[in-house]
């Protein structure tokens, strides 16, 4: 027997799989999977929208309250100097009831 003989007539070692029965497999897993990445995906957006918004409210509200700080402190400011002006007021009217006697 020749050579090409023997080799047609021997069983292939390699498993030959017919290419729509590996999609007919393959295509649910893959939609599966896809549909699940889909999902998480959609969870992952809502969170950081989300996030974005609190995230907003939250600079907002930090704004307001350096803007109040700073209200405070001018007030703070003015009390401290009208409370210094009447601290010397009461001096110079000490002095003058003391001179007075």
């Amino acid at each position: 027997m020749d050579e090409q003989a023997k080799l047609s007539s021997e069983p292939a070692a390699t498993k030959v799989v017919p290419v729509g029965d590996d999609d007919a497999v393959a295509g649910p897993v893959r939609r599966d999977l896809e549909e699940e990445f889909n999902m998480q995906r959609a969870r992952m957006k809502e969170l950081f929208l989300q996030k974005e918004d609190d995230l907003r409210s939250l600079v907002q509200e930090k704004q307001q309250l350096d803007s109040e700080v700073l209200g405070l402190r001018a007030e703070l400011q003015q009390l401290q100097t009208l409370s210094e002006n009447q601290k010397s007021e009461i001096q110079s009217l000490q002095l003058l009831v003391s001179g007075m006697e």
